[in-house]
This record gives C-alpha cells, structure tokens and sequence, in this order.
C-alpha cells in the first residue's frame, strides 16, 4: 500500500513542479516583454503603445514570406496573460487539478484499491472526490464552479458559485500539501 500511494505523491510532485517551473516562465516572459518595451525600437516613434504592438510566434524567419505565423496577439496581452494571476497562470491550476485527478483515476486508484484488498469502485478519497468536482468544472463549464459543486466539496474550500477555479501559486501550495 505505502508503494502505491508514494508512486502516486511521486506523480503529484512531478506535476507539481511543472506547475511550478511554468509559473516562473510566465513570469520571465512578463518580464521579457516588459524590458523589450523599454529600449527603441527602429521605426517605432518614442511615444507609441507598445502595448498595441504585435506579438507573434512562428516558425522560421519573420521576413521569409515561406514562414509561418503560428500564433499572434498583442505586447499588451501577452504581458498580461503572463502577470502573475493573468490567464496562464490561471490555466496551469487548473492543468495541474485536471491532471492530478486523471492519474489518480486512470492509473493509480485500481493499484491503491487491490493493494488495500476493495473494489476499485469502493475506495473513496473526499479530497480526490474534490478534485473530480473541480475537473468536471474545467472542462465541462469552461473554468467557472457550479453552485452545485459548491455545495458538494467536502475538503477543498475557498470556491464561490459561478467564479473562475483561479487558483493562487498559496492556494496550489495548499492543495499539494494537502494531497
């Protein structure tokens, strides 16, 4: 049984720390962007919105009409989507709850049941039963907690009916020592 549930805190920690290591990207990124406004830019006129500017990924040289812009939006809303609490940061906690719920169930709920001598079927863990709440929420209603979710948490706490699951780096930091 310690096996089986250590393999599966292995995985948690792993998904933890791409959490993690996602998290300070975003922030480099935020301020990658931030610097790269500060200095002239040839052929832009002082004064000008950097915010408003272009910002693109691609593949190859942006001056080669053979290359490929992959994915465009703004200087502005890259460095927002980046801030600490922007949309990325608010995607990789709800990544991170996805996750740690699809392993549990598709690879580690059936070991933990056998190794404890149940049915698969009869192991229920509250916290997991949360995080099972939580995904369906993500994936089904577009990030936004039901009110019915609400009411049916019966360890996670801290969600409002029809809110965004936005989950703090200290609310994450809580849900893995919790886990």
């Amino acid at each position: 049984l310690q096996d089986r549930l250590l393999a599966f805190a292995r995985v948690a920690d792993e998904l933890y720390g791409h959490y993690l290591d996602s998290t300070v990207g975003f922030l480099a990124n935020e301020r990658m962007i931030e610097e790269s406004q500060r200095r002239p830019l040839a052929g832009v006129p002082p004064g000008v919105n950097r915010d408003a500017l272009s910002f693109y990924y691609g593949n190859g040289d942006p001056n080669d009409p053979k290359s490929r812009v992959l994915h465009r939006t703004t200087q502005g809303a890259y460095r927002v989507r980046n801030a600490k609490g922007g949309a990325n940061h608010v995607r990789a906690s709800q990544l991170l709850l996805v996750l740690l719920y699809e392993y549990w169930e598709s690879e580690h709920r059936s070991k933990v049941a056998m190794a404890l001598g149940v049915d698969r079927d009869a192991l229920k863990v509250p916290f997991i039963g949360d995080l099972r709440l939580l995904r369906q929420d993500v994936i089904h209603h577009q990030g936004v907690v039901r009110p019915e979710t609400v009411e049916k948490l019966a360890v996670l706490g801290g969600f409002t009916q029809n809110a965004a699951i936005a989950l703090s780096g200290e609310q994450v930091e809580d849900l893995i020592v919790g886990l």
